[in-house]
């Protein structure tokens, strides 16, 4: 039995679209911030990254809620060099009673995202997952996918 061309494969297109749907979140991270909360958790999509942050704060009334989210322009802070690649990261709070701290002395985006959780109750937690690495997770099983269809076409298997 002959297979099927590669471009009639929904395997091929599935993968196609996913990839171009995080290169997509990808590009709008930089100018856009979109969250998406429930409960104590939010998810957020900014600056080429998707962070995941457990607030034990919110106010009790919140904790039961269901789902909410948001989308807001930010444009790119001049004085931040922004990274293409920021790096995989993962943080807790670890803030201490009677701690005297200045928030703003950040300064680098990676600095932003897992810097400020030295302000935080050691309940908190963040987990930055950059895009090329979803990218990357996406990509090589769906290439690999590929290659065991076309290996698996080949005559006299």
């Amino acid at each position: 039995m002959r297979r099927k061309p590669l471009y009639r494969s929904l395997t091929f297109w599935a993968g196609i679209l996913m990839m171009a749907f995080i290169c997509w979140a990808w590009w709008d991270s930089f100018t856009h911030a979109t969250d998406a909360s429930s409960g104590t958790y939010l998810l957020r999509n900014e600056l080429a990254a998707i962070h995941l942050h457990h607030n034990s704060e919110l106010a009790p009334a919140l904790v039961g809620s269901s789902f909410s989210s948001s989308r807001k322009a930010c444009p790119p802070d001049p004085n931040l060099e922004l990274s293409l690649f920021p790096a995989l990261a993962f943080a807790r709070g670890s803030l201490q009673p009677g701690t005297d701290y200045d928030p703003w002395i950040i300064t680098a985006p990676d600095e932003t995202m897992t810097g400020w959780m030295h302000i935080r109750p050691p309940e908190d937690w963040l987990l930055v997952l950059p895009h090329w690495l979803i990218l990357l997770a996406v990509a090589l099983p769906w290439f690999l996918l590929l290659l065991w269809r076309a290996r698996a076409a080949l005559p006299g298997r």
